[in-house]
Formats: C-alpha cells, structure tokens, sequence
C-alpha cells in the first residue's frame, strides 16, 4: 500500500511540473493570435498560418511568435480589427525596407477607420513613429497629392519601416505589380495585372497580326517590355506592346469597378528598425492615445 501512495505522488509531481514548465509554451506556440472579443471580433485565436496567408508573394523570413497579449480595444465603436506582426529580415544586416507591420480592419466594421495620426510605440524601448499620409491612386513620374489613409471594412495596411522604393505609400490597385518590375518591395506586390491578351488590343485588318498574337503569348503579367521588338510585326504591334507600362495600365482601367485592391502599402520614412527582432512588444495607439491593439513576440 505504501508503495502505491508513492507511486501515485511521484506521477502527480511530474504531472504538475509538466503543465508549470512545458504545457504553457506548447499552448501559447499553438494559438498565438487573438482577435477582440466580441462584439468587435470573434474571440477566436488563430495560428501562424492564417498570418502567413494573409501577407503574399512575400520573400522575407518571419519571427517565431511566441505569443500575443489581448490588448484593449479602442472605445471607438468604427474599429473592431486586430493587429498582426511579421518582421522582415535581409540575412544579417538590420534593414528597415523589409521590416514591416500589418494592421486589418474587421469586415464587421461600418465604417472606414482613418489610420493617419495612429501611432506605433514600443513597449519595451519605448521608441514610436506616427502614421503618415498617402496617395489613393499613385502617378508615375508625377507629384503625388497625398490624403489621409482610411482602411474601409476588410482591408489592411502592410506598415514598412523603412522608405517608400516610390517616394509615397499608396494603395494596391489592378496596374501596381507593374512597380514590381524595376523596385523591390517588401513583400513583394502581387502580379494581378491584365495580361496582354486580356486587353483589348485592335483587330481585323489594321489590327494585330498572328505573329504579333502568338508573340504576346510569352509575356509575363505586370512587365513592361523592354527588348526590341522584331520589325516584321509591324507598326501597330510596336504601338500596342509600347503600351504595356504602368501608366498604360492606369489609362485602360482606373476607372474599372474592381480597380482597387483591400491593401495599403504605408512607409514610415524610417532609416533605422523600428522594433526589436526578439522579445518585442507594439501597441498601436489612436491619435488620442487610446491603447487600439498590442502584439507580442
């Protein structure tokens, strides 16, 4: 009987010790992103991967999240999203153009959220920068009237540190993958321009010609074509394919309905990071200074 009693103490110490020093991790690991509580989000968690997912065509490494803290929404009844971490990182070396922060809007929301103004602080050193002011349609190669940025339902901000490949922070629309081509963006742009073909190139007699057809077959999305183009496809072959640019994009759709993408691209004009690469904590806080969101890392 002793010996039971003993038995039964040992594997009850053992069982302790596992859920003070190993339990919490495993389960902080697993479910390590917190939406508000309702009526503002769901109160669900959710993992790495959901993240992941919701940043694109990204070539950076993420941080190992450990885990995020609820924070306390802002009273402001307009905002009900959360916000998402993922640093960048260029090998070693401390790069702030690949160090960037996400904020999402709920699709619950009523109304757009006015980002400009919010700041992002550091709880552990302290250090903060404000939220600047974009452009809603960016213009290449022209001076861009920049406004403040709103967030309508849904969408998102990917916040980079560092300074725009562009000059301003502008939104995502049907013709940017073209900036892709000649900068580089962290992460990357999606490549949803148009293709060619899907255009609507002229026809007929004074239209393109076969060879023309079958040569536009090979073009990527969302380049501009820089290589001479063969004199035998004639004049209104060059003509069109000239036209493959970001700014012939813009023309043919601006005005489409589905033009504009969920997503902001915000520079903060940083030439330092921003945010510790371990056992880091950012709230964003509203212009009043209200405690919007926090993540932790």
């Amino acid at each position: 009987m002793p010996n039971i009693t003993w038995f039964i103490s040992v594997f009850v110490l053992l069982f302790v010790g596992w859920l003070i020093f190993i339990g919490p991790q495993e389960i902080s690991t697993q479910k390590p992103f917190l939406e508000p509580p309702s009526p503002l989000g769901s109160g669900k968690t959710y993992g790495p991967n959901s993240l992941v997912s919701n940043f694109e065509n990204t070539n950076t490494k993420t941080t190992g999240i450990e885990e995020v803290g609820e924070g306390t929404p802002a009273t402001d009844p307009l905002f009900g999203g959360q916000v998402s971490l993922v640093l960048g990182s260029s090998g070693n070396s401390a790069n702030p153009n690949v160090e960037y922060v996400g904020v999402i809007a709920s699709p619950n929301n009523t109304h757009p959220i006015n980002i400009t103004g919010w700041r992002l602080k550091s709880a552990i050193t302290g250090g903060e920068t404000s939220i600047g002011q974009g452009t809603y349609l960016f213009y290449s190669g022209k001076v861009n009237f920049e406004q403040p940025i709103f967030l309508n339902p849904g969408e998102r901000a990917i916040i980079v540190t560092g300074r725009s490949p562009v000059g301003v922070s502008f939104k995502l629309n049907s013709c940017t993958g073209f900036l892709e081509q000649f900068q580089n963006f962290a992460p990357k742009l999606p490549l949803q321009c148009p293709h060619p073909l899907e255009e609507n190139y002229p026809t007929g007699l004074n239209g393109l010609n076969d060879a023309c057809v079958d040569y536009l077959k090979s073009f990527p999305r969302c380049a501009a074509h820089i290589k001479a183009i063969p004199v035998q496809f004639g004049g209104v072959c060059q003509d069109f394919i000239q036209t493959i640019t970001y700014t012939g994009c813009l023309e043919r759709h601006k005005n489409d309905s589905d033009f504009y993408k969920p997503e902001w691209r915000v520079f903060l004009k940083r030439d330092e990071e921003l945010w510790k690469d371990r056992r880091e904590t950012i709230h964003l806080l509203s212009d009043s200074g209200k405690l919007v969101n926090s993540v932790s890392y």
